[in-house]
């Protein structure tokens, strides 16, 4: 028996999962940043209510102020 018959082989389904798993994460973490952003524009859109806008919402100026001031990663 020779050695080669103790050798694993590599097949096409192991590397297809690792980039499959990979390309989960690059758009795992492209729609983390998407939303992100959105969430950072709608709080920043927030902080430029005016008051009749923001009672009509439910929201007091301090409240406003303190989730526009959040940012990105708030």
């Amino acid at each position: 028996m020779s050695s080669l018959a103790h050798t694993p082989t590599l097949t096409l389904r192991q590397p297809l999962r690792l980039v499959a798993f990979v390309a989960g994460l690059l758009i795992e973490g492209y729609e983390t940043l998407c939303l992100r952003a959105d969430l950072a524009r709608s709080r920043q859109q927030l902080g430029t209510l005016d008051e009749r806008l923001l009672r009509d919402i439910g929201i007091d100026r301090a409240t406003a102020r303190h989730e526009a001031e959040k940012g990105f990663f708030g």
